[in-house]
């Protein structure tokens, strides 16, 4: 055999195994190519997820945090109870010779008169032809103080309103919105004033206040 015919088998097998290589080489490129686009679409769907949880998330929050409406009935109601309490149309003691509030301080006398100081109630706190609020209000003292003055608050009741306030006390505790009458109460420390023997003295009771106003 010479050696043309060896040179050119030995191109041949040269050849043969670079095509062997390139092939390999395709193959192997074109499997990277499908892993990578797998890899990309994995990815793909992981941030798809990602992306849904925050907004999820932040719809969530935004429904917890949003005040969708603001509430000021408690608000209104408690203001209320503190007017008919401590202002001066209220049941404290109000001295018209020197133009002074007492807050807290109720004087017997004044409220001797049932009707009288409901009428001062009714006409302090007005509404008109739209109630918005009754309230009925208790007298409570220790039944010592109560013998040693002479003067028994069993029973004794004061009402603002009362002809609402009686329409209105059948429809609470019927759940929450409009029609139902919300219902408030309220204990207040207060001193009695009362004049024995020419002399000032204050007795401790507890003022009770039942408020009721209609959910608009």
């Amino acid at each position: 055999m010479d050696k043309r015919t060896l040179n050119k088998k030995t191109i041949n097998k040269k050849t043969m195994n670079n095509k062997t290589i390139s092939k390999k080489t395709m193959n192997n490129k074109t499997m990277d190519k499908k892993g990578f686009m797998k890899f990309e679409l994995i990815m793909l769907f992981f941030k798809f997820f990602v992306l849904m949880v925050v907004l999820f998330t932040i719809i969530y929050l935004s429904n917890f945090f949003l005040i969708k409406a603001v509430d000021t009935q408690k608000g209104e109601m408690n203001l209320f109870a503190d007017n008919l309490v401590y202002s001066k149309g209220g049941v404290s003691y109000y001295d018209v010779v020197i133009d002074r509030i007492y807050p807290g301080i109720i004087d017997i006398n004044d409220i001797k008169n049932k009707n009288a100081v409901e009428g001062k109630l009714n006409h302090a706190f007005d509404f008109g032809k739209y109630p918005l609020m009754a309230a009925l209000i208790e007298i409570d003292v220790d039944d010592n103080i109560e013998q040693e003055i002479g003067i028994s608050f069993e029973g004794y009741n004061i009402y603002y309103n009362e002809e609402w306030y009686n329409k209105w006390i059948v429809l609470t505790g019927w759940g929450i919105g409009k029609g139902v009458v919300s219902r408030m109460d309220k204990t207040y420390y207060v001193l009695l004033r009362n004049i024995f023997d020419d002399k000032e003295r204050f007795i401790p009771a507890k003022l009770k206040v039942r408020l009721l106003s209609p959910n608009s």
